[in-house]
């Protein structure tokens, strides 16, 4: 099946991503830089099922599997399954591949990728507290 690159509303940072994430609930969410300074880009994999984040940096996409059909260099790409999607994320050290429902993505203005994923964390927490019973 052919893989089709998503569009992102800023571009990835190709030199510094410096990619944080974090598996809360059901969710996941990846943060990183992007082209724009103080811009870091998040995305919410909603209903993911499965991660990892162990795939080829820039060096070694060539070689992998997907790479003919589609997937490329410092990029957010997405293939269709019948159940779930499948997501890649292809940074300059390595690259992320999700298996989840769907995505939302934001732009946001922080100082690191980390502290965004950290606030984020304390956030969701504290609403679930507030709407438990």
């Amino acid at each position: 099946m052919k893989i089709k690159e998503l569009p992102l509303e800023v571009g990835m940072s190709a030199g510094y991503p410096d990619p944080a994430y974090k598996k809360i609930y059901n969710n996941l969410y990846i943060a990183f830089n992007s082209s724009h300074e103080k811009k870091i880009i998040l995305i919410e994999f909603e209903n993911t099922v499965k991660y990892s984040n162990d795939g080829p940096n820039d060096d070694g996409l060539s070689k992998h599997p997907k790479f003919n059909d589609g997937l490329g260099y410092y990029g957010f790409f997405w293939e269709k399954k019948l159940n779930n999607n499948h997501y890649y994320l292809t940074f300059h050290d390595g690259m992320f591949e999700v298996l989840a429902k769907n995505f939302k993505t934001k732009i946001l203005k922080g100082n690191t990728p980390n502290e965004i994923i950290k606030d984020l964390t304390k956030e969701i927490k504290q609403d679930n507290k507030q709407t438990a019973p």
